[in-house]
């Protein structure tokens, strides 16, 4: 095909001419979209206040655990810049899919004065939000990447939570405990968890795996399938507790 001034424009291979299109000037690139972000403080504190309240209950958390819980969720926004702790496209649904989410688990907690780990807590989920709410417990936040742990540490630090530390490390090294919980959210199987961390339960203690589905464990443990209340625009899941079948150390 002849062009206006005879030139034979090529065909590709498809026998479509390509369409020249625009050019972008040099320099230039294309508007990127700013990504979404939590909703503003009144905002944030209405849905922190009344998603706990239909969780857990009135009256279930101060106004200071309440505020901290929205410093929490700020610092979050903050360093997943770049720490990429949370992709962005999940910040707006950051207080349903992992605040309330995490503390659905506050009912299957022991008592005053019990230490509970956190393995595999990464950004500090759900061990922050759980010390938040039961400062009367000692809290072992555990996660393998040195990165995350750094930010959890100034979270704990800024958030003034005392009662709870954080640690890099692996499982199979970790030499704290005994335990009389510990926690593991989406970290893996529930055979491998118990091989891996009953050695760091105390006499009774008990294995909270929310989400997770019951199978096949090692000898010596038992499984019950709790039901946990529902996080109030986020997930349902039961949460599976493995106890030792005998409760010696």
């Amino acid at each position: 095909m002849r062009s206006g001034r005879g030139r034979v424009a090529r065909r590709p291979a498809s026998g479509r001419i390509r369409s020249q299109g625009r050019r972008r000037a040099p320099g230039r690139r294309a508007a990127r979209r700013p990504p979404p972000a939590l909703p503003d403080a009144a905002a944030l504190a209405t849905t922190l206040a009344a998603g706990v309240g239909e969780l857990l209950g009135p009256g279930a958390a101060s106004e200071a655990q309440l505020g901290a819980l929205a410093a929490y969720a700020r610092l979050l926004e903050r360093w997943s810049r770049a720490y990429n702790l949370v992709g962005p496209s999940a910040l707006p649904e950051l207080v349903p899919r992992h605040l309330l989410d995490s503390l659905r688990l506050v009912p299957l907690l022991p008592g005053p004065g019990s230490a509970v780990l956190d393995l595999g807590t990464g950004a500090g989920l759900p061990g922050l939000p759980l010390a938040v709410l039961r400062p009367e417990l000692s809290f072992t936040l555990l996660d393998r990447s040195r990165k995350k742990i750094r930010f959890v540490r100034q979270a704990l630090l800024e958030l003034g939570l005392d009662h709870a530390r954080a640690e890099a490390g692996d499982a199979a090294d970790h030499a704290g405990g005994p335990y009389a919980a510990i926690v593991a959210r989406a970290v893996g199987p529930a055979a491998a968890l118990a091989r891996l961390a009953g050695r760091l339960l105390a006499p009774g203690g008990t294995l909270l795996l929310p989400g997770s589905a019951p199978e096949a464990l090692p000898a010596g443990w038992r499984a019950e399938l709790r039901e946990l209340p529902a996080a109030p625009g986020g997930r349902a899941e039961p949460a599976l507790v493995l106890r030792r079948a005998d409760p010696r150390p």
